[in-house]
Parts: C-alpha cells; sequence; structure tokens
C-alpha cells in the first residue's frame, strides 16, 4: 500500500515538472515569436540606423562685390591632409589598424619636412566617434608640400588631400565694419531637430556681425547629403544613393562704391570719426567708414578681444552704432521749421550783437562782435547763433517736433547691418528719461543750437542732408542692391522705402539750399573750404560741445550734397575731438571728395 502511494506520488511530481518544463518552452517561443514577428521592424530600423550613416555635405558661402564690381569677400580655398581610415584597415587586431596609420603619418612627415602630430589615442577616439570623416594630419599645404604628397598618395590607400573653404577678404581693412565677420558654428538648421537626421555634422563658416550675419541665410547656401553604408565599427562600404550635391549660396551686389570707399577710408585715416555718403534719390549707401578700423584677415577670438581693449575702439561701427551731439549742422531743420510755421519770412533781418541772453546767461555767437543786420541766407552761411535762438525759441518745441521726426532723429533707420542706437529726438519725455526734470524752455534754446538733449549718428545726418537736396523725403538707406544665385541669375532686389517726408514746402526747401549754397561760394562762408574739390556743393558745418566724464572737448561736423544743379549724393561727417567743423571736418570732406573724383576720373 505504501509503495502504491510512493509511486502515485513520485508521477504527480513527474508530471508537475513537465508541466513547468512545458510552460518554460511555451514561454520561450513565445517570446521567439515576440522578437522575430512582432518586434522583427523595430530591429530593422535599429540595424539600419546602424549601417547607414547620413552625412551632411556643406555648400560654398556666397562672395560680395561692390557696386562697380570689385570682390569684396570671397572664399580660398586651403587644402589639408587627412586619412579616411575606413580605407586603412589592416586584417587582425585594431592595433595593427592603428599601428599602420601611425607609421604611414610618420612616413608622410618625413616626406613633406613637418613633425609627426597624430598620437594613438587621438587616433582611436577617431576611428571610435567619426571613422566616416577624414582625419586631418596636417593643414594649409603649400605648393612644395602637395607636389611631394602627389607622389605619396598611389602607395597609401585611404591618403587624401581635402580642399578647405575660408572666407577671404582681398582689402581686409576696407569695409569691414559694414562686411562684419565669419566664424565656424553648428549649422542654424542642425540646433533643431532637424540635428537628429544627420549622423555626423561639422562647423561651418556663419556670419557672426555685418552683412556676413544679416545676409546669413542667404550666403550659406543649402546643404547637401551623403548617404553610406557602413560595418559594424562604423568603417565606410559604399554610398547607398548618389550625393545630394549642396547648392552653393547667393551672392551679395552692394550699393557700396569702391572708389568711394577706398577714398573716404584714406581721408579719414588717423582720425576717430565717420563717414556716410549717400545716394540722394533712393538712400543707397555708396559708402561708410568709421574710423579706426580693424582687419577681418584671421579674426581669432584672441585678436578680437584685443581689438575690444584697444585704444580707439576699432571694433565700433561709428557711422550706425555711435550718436553724437549734432551742433549746427541742424540749423538748416530749425530754419525750415519757423519758415513753414510762418514764425520766419524770408525777408526778415535780426540785429546780432554777439550774444543772446537766455535769462541772465548770455549765449555767445562765434563772432563775437557780432554780425548786425542779419538775414536768413547770411545766418545759414556764417552760422549765427544768436538768430537761430531767437527764432527756433519763438517756433518752440512743439513746432520743432514734427520736424525733428520727420528727419528721422530718434529712431532705427532700418539699415541692413545690426543697428542699436537711435539718438535721441527732443521732446518732454526724453528731459524726464535723461536729465530727470520736465523740459524748459533753456532746453529749447540749446536744441536750436545742435546742443542738449538732441543726438543722431552719421548716418541719420546723411538722410537727414540727402531729404534737405532731394525735396524733402526721408529714406530707408540699405547696403545690398541685389543678390544673384550661382547661376548669376538675379534672386532679388532692394526698392528704395520711403520713411518720412519734411512737412514743408519746396519753395521753403530751396531757400534752405540756396543758403547751404552759399555757405561753401561765400567767402565768409564756414565750408568755403569746399571750394576747391570741382563739385558745386551745398553745406552746413557744425561743432559740438562735449562733456565726456568731466572732460570737455569738440565733435567737428560737416554735411554737405551736390551737385547742386541735379544733386546725386549727400554725406555727414564727424571727427572726434576736432576744433571746429570748418577746421578739422570739413578739410576731411575735401580731401574724400577729391580723392573720390580724381579715382572716377581714372576708372577705365
Amino acid at each position: 500500500m505504501n509503495e502504491q502511494k510512493w509511486q502515485n506520488m513520485l508521477q504527480i511530481r513527474i508530471a508537475l515538472c513537465g508541466l513547468a518544463l512545458l510552460f518554460c518552452f511555451g514561454l520561450l517561443l513565445y517570446r521567439l515569436w515576440q522578437v522575430q514577428v512582432l518586434q522583427n521592424r523595430e530591429h530593422q530600423d535599429r540595424n539600419a540606423r546602424q549601417s547607414i550613416r547620413l552625412l551632411r555635405l556643406s555648400p560654398a558661402r556666397g562672395r560680395v562685390f561692390s557696386a562697380d564690381g570689385q570682390v569684396l569677400a570671397d572664399n580660398h580655398c586651403y587644402y589639408d591632409l587627412g586619412f579616411y581610415v575606413s580605407e586603412m584597415r589592416q586584417p587582425g587586431r585594431s592595433y595593427k589598424t592603428t599601428d599602420y596609420i601611425l607609421a604611414c603619418e610618420k612616413r608622410i612627415a618625413l616626406c613633406i619636412g613637418r613633425m609627426p602630430q597624430l598620437t594613438a589615442d587621438q587616433l582611436r577616439t577617431h576611428i571610435r566617434r567619426h571613422p566616416i570623416l577624414p582625419l586631418i594630419i596636417g593643414k594649409d599645404l603649400t605648393a612644395q608640400e602637395l607636389a611631394r604628397v602627389g607622389e605619396l598618395t598611389p602607395t597609401i590607400p585611404g591618403l587624401a588631400i581635402i580642399p578647405r573653404s575660408e572666407r577671404k577678404y582681398p582689402a581686409p581693412e576696407s569695409c569691414a565694419h559694414l562686411l562684419g565677420f565669419t566664424g565656424r558654428r553648428l549649422p542654424e538648421d542642425d540646433l533643431s531637430a532637424e540635428k537628429t537626421r544627420y549622423s555626423f555634422v561639422t562647423p561651418e563658416l556663419s556670419g557672426r556681425s555685418g552683412l556676413e550675419a544679416t545676409y546669413n541665410h542667404i550666403l550659406s547656401g543649402r546643404n547637401g547629403s551623403r548617404l553610406l553604408k557602413v560595418d559594424a565599427q562604423g568603417f565606410v562600404h559604399d554610398d547607398v544613393r548618389q550625393p545630394l550635391l549642396p547648392r552653393h549660396g547667393d551672392d551679395l551686389h552692394l550699393t557700396i562704391d569702391s572708389r568711394a570707399q577706398r577714398a573716404a577710408e584714406a581721408a579719414l585715416q588717423g582720425e576717430s570719426g565717420a563717414l556716410v555718403l549717400i545716394e540722394v534719390n533712393s538712400g543707397a549707401v555708396l559708402a561708410l567708414v568709421s574710423a579706426p578700423t580693424y582687419s577681418l584677415e584671421q579674426l581669432s577670438a584672441a585678436k578680437y578681444a584685443a581689438l575690444d581693449r584697444a585704444p580707439g575702439l576699432p571694433l565700433k561701427n561709428r557711422a550706425v552704432n555711435e550718436t553724437y551731439t549734432p551742433g549746427s549742422i541742424i540749423k538748416p531743420l530749425i530754419a525750415l521749421a519757423a519758415l513753414s510755421n510762418a514764425v520766419l519770412q524770408p525777408q526778415d533781418s535780426y540785429n546780432c550783437i554777439g550774444y543772446y541772453a537766455l535769462g541772465d546767461t548770455r549765449i555767445r555767437c562765434a563772432k563775437r562782435s557780432g554780425h548786425g543786420p542779419i538775414n536768413l541766407q547770411e545766418a545759414i552761411c556764417m552760422s549765427c547763433n544768436p538768430y537761430f535762438l531767437h527764432y527756433g525759441c519763438l517756433t518752440g518745441l512743439d513746432r520743432l517736433q514734427p520736424f525733428f521726426t520727420a528727419a528721422g532723429l530718434g529712431e532705427k533707420t532700418g539699415i541692413d547691418v545690426p543697428e542699436f542706437w537711435t539718438g535721441i529726438r527732443p521732446g518732454r519725455e526724453e528731459a524726464l528719461r535723461w536729465q530727470k526734470r520736465p523740459w524748459q524752455h533753456s532746453d529749447t534754446a540749446l536744441v536750436t543750437l545742435g546742443q542738449g538733449i538732441i543726438t543722431m549718428t552719421p548716418l541719420q545726418a546723411a538722410l537727414y542732408t540727402a531729404a534737405l537736396a532731394n525735396g524733402g523725403i526721408l529714406y530707408r538707406p540699405f547696403l545690398v542692391q541685389r543678390s544673384t544665385n550661382p547661376a548669376g541669375q538675379t534672386v532679388q532686389t532692394t526698392p528704395p522705402v520711403i520713411r518720412h517726408r519734411l512737412p514743408t514746402s519746396p519753395a521753403m526747401l530751396g531757400l534752405i539750399q540756396a543758403a547751404m549754397q552759399e555757405a561753401v561760394r561765400n567767402e565768409h562762408g564756414t565750408a568755403r573750404g569746399l571750394q576747391q574739390t570741382g563739385w558745386s556743393l551745398a553745406a552746413k558745418t557744425g561743432t559740438a560741445e562735449v562733456d565726456s566724464g568731466g572732460e570737455r572737448h569738440k565733435n567737428a561736423w560737416a554735411i554737405c550734397y551736390g551737385p547742386c544743379e541735379a544733386p546725386s549724393f549727400a554725406l555727414a561727417c564727424v571727427i572726434e575731438r576736432g576744433e571746429s567743423g570748418g577746421q578739422t571736418a570739413v578739410p576731411v570732406v575735401a580731401d574724400f571728395l577729391q580723392r573720390w573724383r580724381q579715382a572716377i576720373a581714372a576708372a577705365p
């Protein structure tokens, strides 16, 4: 009985063990089915990702030309030496490949006369992380080195001469502030989720400042791609499909006249200041110079940091991003406001006694003995302070403000380079903001002389001058006339854009224009130094007194346009720490105009 019971228990245990084994086997079969059937697609995708690599192909950057066809920014091809390690694998363990590549590098270094730079750690890291990409072992090969490497290339599989494009500026110190500079960074489209598309992305040239930054999206072009099949170690086996070639960036054709630009740069040599030349009837910028300047050639981070601390602040774009008290160049606008509001009649005369009494304060005229009876034309010609104080204060702030607005004071011009400052448009809010007090009658008096709560950039001054010349139209300035694709076809152009109109009549403007012409023609005119330039000009000078950190100095201004018969250009020039507009700024402008005229005459 006991034996029968024991046999029954044994059979039950055997059955349970069999069921357990059957369950385990069934679970294994289920898991196998799940992996091979249900998750087959997922594994296929994962294997494909591991065996297929999408490599980004960088486009060539677009070039920049002046209006007269001179190349301002180009691409220069440098030649580096590199290994495609996927073509240099050796049979056996991985160290054999490493030793072979290091031996090849030593052989090449001996041949071209350079020291070996590659270490085993660098090589292993490259093989582990970027086996598709070339491993650079030498940069900027000379013509002699290229010839020697060419003899070695057939004997070393995987050795390649690799072209590298860098920005090249034929005249690196010319147009530096408007062109800007480039640096290498990851492409913008790859800083987003699209980065996951590419297996490897290398830094590309990207605009950091100036036009290079503003038009980076046009200059950069469109990337291409290469789809590669690799093995488990990442070594290339073959192209999966034909490479998609990159589309090179579009070229920019500027409004800048290279002859005018070079003439302005030469005239400002050794000065701190700016000169801006504008096409009167469109707002196109013909020359834009800030001094001192700097070189765009091989501008490294260390060089940039040194320039940022250098005396004279050469990185600062004074033409666009520095504001100055305008001084007497604002007087034509004050006179125009007085005329347009019938405060001043063309035939009116004012008796200048050498000063203007503002309460207990006497504001002196440049001619201490006084001009005596003086009319509008004479007042602008000789820049009589009491005349403008009298009629400016009679006009008053409220009637002056529409003219300040129409002249573009206190707002960005819209130029196509980074613009940070707007200047100060005189007004009650500005008095509270800058002086922490209400606007006073004395503020109006100072503003009529271009002093006090009023500042403008040289670019704003040039545009204001152009408006005086063209009938009262204030244009938006622009530097890029058109862009063209690699085939030379025009992609887009920049049309003139009107921002404001001076609220006056042609007759009133004609009076101001005649007075500015007299400032050049008259032997007592403050701009008489422009008589020998070969151009018929209308001009106004200015001398702005500045208190900078307790130190008082003067900034010298000159604005002019020409030819008077049919104005085509207008300019503004400011020289920091000058004597006066007539003594300091006018000679610089005269030098520029003579150089520009000679360059035009010498052109074929």
